[in-house]
């Protein structure tokens, strides 16, 4: 701003914030002591500038912890460790899960492809290990027997239960292979069993049935017994089945 001429007196009226001594309107700094009458323009500027940056520094930490948080959350849900809520009942009460129930179970009916007279196929399901069924074709080869039950449960395992008794045990023929069946809802099981007294478990995969049958494919030779010659039959004490009831 060019200056007043000379002699002409210049306006008054700016007051100095350090000594109160009034200035022209256009002055940076007081004629009498040099303090600042007011901030330049440059730093009038810079508050806003510096409030932009805090600005934009939060909106981007503010971006960054939500991603985390997004992430973490996402990688919980994935988790193949991670448990679903588990479901409510309509009153709202969390149901309890009970585990798979296996208990004995009896079937209602039992018959065989062949029986010797007062041995029958009844004695394998009537819980009496002193009876036992005895197959009257030639050394059990081919026998099948045929297991009913009421209802339809599901079958995990099966017992068989050879006889007990020393010497009817040995005199006997005893089943060393079996092939065990449900008709058309599975495939059939195959295995073998020891030649020892006693209950051996055969695992099932479990299947919803009411029909089981067990065909005999092998036999344990039977032998000489102090001097007793060998029966020509086949003997099983006890055949037990474990799963769910219907």
């Amino acid at each position: 701003m060019d200056d007043p001429p000379q002699g002409a007196e210049r306006p008054r009226g700016f007051p100095c914030p350090q000594c109160t001594a009034p200035n022209p309107p256009d002055n940076l700094h007081c004629e009498h002591c040099g303090a600042l009458l007011r901030p330049r323009s440059d730093a009038l500027a810079a508050a806003p500038l510096s409030s932009r940056r805090t600005l934009a520094g939060f909106a981007v930490l503010l971006v960054v912890v939500l991603g985390l948080w997004l992430l973490l959350r996402n990688g919980d849900a994935a988790s193949p460790e991670a448990e679903p809520a588990p479901a409510t009942t309509a009153a709202g009460a969390a149901p309890t899960t009970a585990p798979p129930v296996t208990v004995p179970l009896t079937p209602a009916a039992v018959s065989a492809s062949s029986e010797y007279d007062g041995l029958e196929a009844g004695h394998l399901i009537d819980g009496n290990l002193e009876s036992y069924w005895n197959d009257a074709s030639l050394h059990g080869d081919g026998a099948v027997l045929e297991f009913t039950f009421d209802g339809t449960p599901t079958l995990t395992g099966i017992e068989f239960v050879n006889v007990e008794n020393e010497e009817r045990f040995h005199r006997n023929f005893r089943i060393a292979a079996y092939e065990i069946s449900f008709g058309a809802l599975a495939d059939p099981v195959v295995g073998s069993l020891e030649d020892a007294p006693g209950a051996q478990l055969v695992t099932l995969p479990a299947v919803a049935t009411p029909q089981v049958t067990v065909r005999v494919t092998g036999t344990h030779q039977a032998e000489t017994y102090q001097g007793s010659p060998p029966f020509e039959e086949l003997a099983l004490a006890e055949v037990r089945f474990l799963g769910a009831p219907p």
